[in-house]
């Protein structure tokens, strides 16, 4: 019988030793910081000005163009290989971008809108996937696509001082992003790594239905709110670096 348990024992030792994800250097775990950035194209800058004002209708609420205009959002990521292809991760992002607001039409004194800036952070997690038929390199080397789901919160405030919030209570979004790209391992200890992500922030079911947006212009503000959203996140460059931690 001890024959047989030494045999058993010696059989799931050999499969823990052949399951086991190498990494690089025997390193499956990083953390990094990325910085996902945009030309204003589809949405208003933090600034509140957009590269050329007729690509949407609705960014004539800009207050001006400028062809170096651009939406930011620097993210912390923390990311383990979990397969000889697969990592997961956890990130943490900032969200600044510009954004109107209906006011009271009933005031004859104001225009019905104000600038407003958007401000709030995301927590999310992702799957990268590495691809070995391209890149034929080891983990965390070489070409990737990711895939990631987050929970925006966020409020708009009248100015970058101001700490009211326009809601009463901040806003919080679903976010899905899918996103491709390359990343490399510099000294055995950096990472660097440079993409494109797509996102899609969604929206409540509501969005169109303008009889809300009618009868209670506060409504109509968070509509604003949520086309922001998705203008700032539908498409980002992405460049990040890090460091191999364990």
């Amino acid at each position: 019988m001890k024959y047989l348990y030494t045999l058993l024992f010696s059989f799931f030792l050999f499969q823990a030793a052949f399951a086991q994800v190498p990494g690089y250097m025997g390193k499956r775990a990083w953390v990094s910081a990325d910085l996902n950035f945009a030309p204003a194209l589809f949405n208003m800058n933090k600034n509140h000005m957009v590269i050329r004002k007729y690509i949407l209708d609705n960014e004539a609420r800009a207050t001006g163009q400028n062809l170096f205009a651009v939406n930011y959002r620097p993210q912390l990521n923390f990311e383990y290989l979990v397969g000889r292809n697969v990592a997961l991760g956890l990130s943490y992002s900032i969200i600044r971008t510009g954004t109107v607001k209906e006011l009271e039409h009933t005031n004859e004194e104001i225009d019905g809108l104000h600038h407003d800036l958007l401000k709030g952070s995301s927590f999310g997690f992702h799957m990268k996937k590495f691809k070995f038929d391209k890149s034929a390199s080891i983990a965390p080397i070489g070409y990737y696509w990711t895939l990631g789901l987050a929970a925006a919160k966020f409020n708009t405030y009248s100015s970058k001082e101001s700490m009211q919030g326009q809601f009463s209570k901040d806003v919080i979004n679903p976010v899905a992003t899918l996103g491709v790209g390359k990343q490399k391992v510099l000294f055995d200890k950096f990472i660097f790594n440079s993409g494109v992500e797509f996102g899609w922030s969604f929206m409540p079911k509501d969005f169109m239905d303008e009889s809300i947006s009618a009868t209670h212009p506060h409504s109509e503000s968070i509509h604003h709110v949520y086309n922001s959203m998705f203008g700032y996140y539908v498409f980002n460059i992405k460049l990040s670096c890090g460091y191999l931690a364990f």
